[in-house]
């Protein structure tokens, strides 16, 4: 399960801790990104905030009516600086950006890291300022509640400004993981100068911080999401996000906050859409159910059961009740690849992915390897484009059309399937008359094959003509043209 994979990097975090600041940044590996170079010509305009699409809601419109499908890469030093393995890193301003964007990605998660001690410690800048010297449980100084640190916000603004101007959506996460609340948070008495208890019980584990049980914590946190709010409004690449991973126990506390951004947002120039995210599966049991349940205009769901996860294999068609991202980060922690993307994609799901991004040591990657880490990136960047040439207004998950069961169809006009063994297909073409084109589409690279007509009218084996998975495309209108990353 993706806790084990959490304890052993921590386990490793620990481990080298004594070593950290012996360790150079030379040690960083940068994957490199596909050849091809994107221009800026080339880039999506952002025109304005997203809403739902209308008339199919699985995915986001803006002002020009058409389809917006969401897929990218995110990692944790989004926005703050921090230390890990190897060593203290402080991000170069828009690298990872230009990264997913060389990539063809449009979608990136921003992380908000508002306690030490997650992933990374030594977090850097924080929410809040802090105030003179005194003994913390962090060794360092206290923090005032009652003062926003200005230089956390400006660099949140620029990092969205920076997102906006290469045409990629963000969402701005306003709290990170609740499994650390034990660590140096805010909210803990023995952390602030301003008498606030975000752990009443005394267990160590301050997770009555992200419920209502402490008004003058919703009081502190209401505050905070104002200011995110305000500091980033007037763009129109904005989604928000409440929280990474944050259990059962929190779930009023979120619908809570959802409720707070809406309504700031009324009074203000600019709307943008609210997201709600799973527990990433360290509670038993599936917490999908929250979620829907919920007035966020889309989610991100993680584990439905208490040994497995539907999304990782065999991810449920969307229906259209909400707008679905799905996320490796609360699949896995980091995983997933090429395959994954195109089964949530052919399934009416946004893929989005834990990256990598800058390989601290193994246990970072947990087992994945760079091949199968760049293959869902390409995978990524090939969905969108896809997505962007094929009607997805009319197109939706059809099972049933395709015996690999992957298959987004408009029934009598096109069909694109997925065969993530290869092989033969029978694609059900009995509601389509006449002569339609065929196309075969290497997942990774992008490559065509373009293969013979065939007609409608009935029930259509095909064979693929090159051994591993593969997308088929049958339409009656414009085929797939520049899709190759070659």
């Amino acid at each position: 399960m993706k806790f084990i994979a959490y304890f052993f990097f921590f386990f490793t975090l620990l481990s080298s801790a004594r070593t950290m600041g012996q360790v150079s940044n030379k040690n960083i590996k940068i994957i490199p990104p596909p050849v091809q170079k994107t221009h800026k010509k080339e880039l999506h305009q952002i025109k304005s905030p997203l809403r739902i699409h209308p008339d199919n809601p699985r995915y986001f419109t803006d002002q020009s009516g058409g389809i917006i499908y969401l897929t990218g890469s995110h990692t944790w030093l989004s926005v703050v600086d921090g230390r890990g393995p190897s060593g203290k890193q402080t991000p170069e301003d828009n690298a990872f950006l230009d990264f997913i964007s060389a990539h063809g990605h449009n979608f990136t998660r921003l992380w908000a890291v508002e306690n030490d001690g997650f992933v990374f410690s030594e977090v850097t800048p924080a929410i809040y300022l802090r105030s003179e010297p005194d003994n913390t449980s962090d060794t360092q100084i206290k923090y005032d509640l009652s003062r926003f640190n200005q230089i956390y916000f400006d660099r949140l603004r620029s990092r969205v400004s920076a997102a906006n101007d290469r045409g990629i959506y963000v969402a701005v996460v306003f709290f990170g993981h609740s499994g650390k609340l034990t660590g140096p948070t805010f909210y803990k008495k023995e952390n602030n100068i301003n008498g606030i208890d975000g752990d009443p019980n005394g267990d160590g584990y301050a997770i009555e911080s992200r419920t209502l049980l402490v008004p003058a914590i919703t009081a502190l946190q209401d505050e905070y999401v104002k200011k995110v709010i305000e500091t980033v409004n007037e763009f129109d690449n904005v989604l928000y996000e409440i929280a990474c991973e944050s259990g059962p126990e929190t779930t009023e506390w979120q619908y809570h906050l959802i409720r707070l951004v809406k309504e700031q947002e009324a009074k203000m120039p600019k709307q943008h859409l609210v997201g709600m995210s799973s527990d990433g599966g360290y509670v038993k049991g599936d917490d999908t159910e929250r979620l829907f349940k919920s007035d966020a205009d889309w989610i991100c769901p993680g584990w439905n059961s208490d040994t497995s996860c539907i999304y990782m294999t065999d991810p449920p068609a969307a229906t259209g009740e909400k707008a679905i991202l799905v996320d490796t980060d609360h699949l896995w922690g980091i995983g997933g690849d090429s395959k994954w993307v195109w089964k949530s994609f052919l399934r009416g799901l946004q893929p989005n992915y834990m990256d990598p991004y800058v390989e601290y040591d193994s246990s970072a990657t947990w087992g994945g390897t760079q091949v199968q880490f760049d293959n869902a990136r390409r995978a990524m960047g090939l969905t969108l484009k896809v997505a962007n040439q094929i009607n997805l207004v009319t197109m939706i998950p059809h099972n049933e059309l395709s015996s690999s069961t992957y298959c987004l169809a408009d029934p009598g006009t096109a069909y694109l399937a997925y065969l993530p063994d290869g092989g033969k297909v029978t694609i059900d073409l009995s509601n389509t008359a006449g002569r339609l084109s065929v196309q075969w589409l290497n997942p990774v690279d992008g490559s065509i094959i373009k293969g013979k007509k065939i007609r409608g009218g009935g029930k259509q084996e095909l064979v693929a003509p090159v051994s591993g998975d593969i997308v088929l495309y049958i339409t009656r209108q414009k085929p797939l043209v520049n899709i190759s990353l070659k």
